[in-house]
């Protein structure tokens, strides 16, 4: 929850920014924890955890953002139910760790996480990369293209609105009519 605002920022600024930004997090995160586990520094761990969690939750902000934007009205609870499904099965990531620390050290596991990350990252990016023309616009065969060619925004990611609103004279943020209630 307290990523949300930091995500919405992110967003407005281009559209993978958000999923860069929470590998990149992850990536750091696991990097503190390879000290962490090395030393068996406690404090180190839960500062670790926190930067897991702040990079969790931006890449779980990204794609549940990129799911509303990419499926079909019909299809969005299915595709939606399907991210909360792969983002589930991640929670078992720390176990992984502790089975595989039998035969690898953790912080090498860690470590190689912290690397897996970073590669998502580039793999991010060379896809948003392909997916643009020359003029950073996306291409006309992209189904999330507009005819003009511009990525439409996206009706909500995990019940946050990420779509541009209008301001209420309090200063909070209305929901656009598409985004739904």
């Amino acid at each position: 929850m307290a990523v949300h605002p930091l995500a919405r920022h992110l967003a407005t600024r281009h559209r993978i920014a958000t999923g860069a930004t929470g590998l990149l997090v992850i990536a750091l995160g696991l990097l503190l924890a390879v000290p962490a586990v090395s030393a068996e520094r406690p404090a180190l761990a839960l500062f670790a955890a926190t930067v897991l969690g702040a990079g969790y939750g931006l890449t779980l902000t990204y794609a549940l953002t990129e799911a509303a934007t990419v499926a079909p009205p019909e299809r969005l609870a299915r595709v939606g139910s399907l991210v909360w499904t792969l983002a589930c099965l991640g929670m078992f990531a720390p176990y992984v760790v502790t089975l595989l620390s039998d035969t690898f050290a953790a912080p090498s596991l860690l470590g190689a996480g912290a690397v897996l990350a970073v590669l998502c990252c580039a793999v991010l990016a060379a896809v948003n990369r392909r997916d643009q023309d020359s003029s950073g616009r996306f291409r006309q065969d992209d189904r999330r293209a507009d005819p003009e060619g511009h990525s439409p925004p996206p009706r909500t990611a995990g019940g946050i609105t990420l779509q541009p609103g209008r301001r209420s004279s309090a200063g909070r943020r209305r929901r656009s009519p598409a985004s739904g209630p």
